[in-house]
């Protein structure tokens, strides 16, 4: 595969997780994906295999009402990409709508 084809295909994956497309992230991804989180030099998770990653992902889904990745760098090797981003997600409402009439 070419570097520019490894690029498209992180650039897929980024487009279907900013549109909560976890079926389509998957279909992009090999069966031994062994996927890591970094944030502030602290890996903060972890997943290995597709399995894995889709129970995490599909979680993470369900926490933010909308998010953004944006690719800052990308750094390929034969078998692994790693991808800085910038992140910008709005956490889903934990708590249920509470109507006025309620309130007072």
């Amino acid at each position: 595969m070419s570097e520019s084809e490894k690029v498209e295909l992180v650039e897929a994956y980024i487009s279907r997780y900013n549109a909560f497309d976890v079926t389509g992230m998957l279909e992009i991804l090999s069966d031994n994906i062994v996927f890591e989180n970094e944030s502030n030099g602290e890996i903060t998770a972890r997943t290995v295999g597709k399995v894995d990653f889709e129970n995490l992902a599909s979680q993470s889904a369900k926490m933010f009402s909308a998010r953004q990745q944006v690719v800052t760098d990308i750094q390929l090797s034969d078998s692994t990409a790693t991808v800085s981003i910038d992140y910008t997600g709005l956490w889903q409402s934990i708590f249920p709508m509470v109507s006025r009439k309620a309130r007072n």
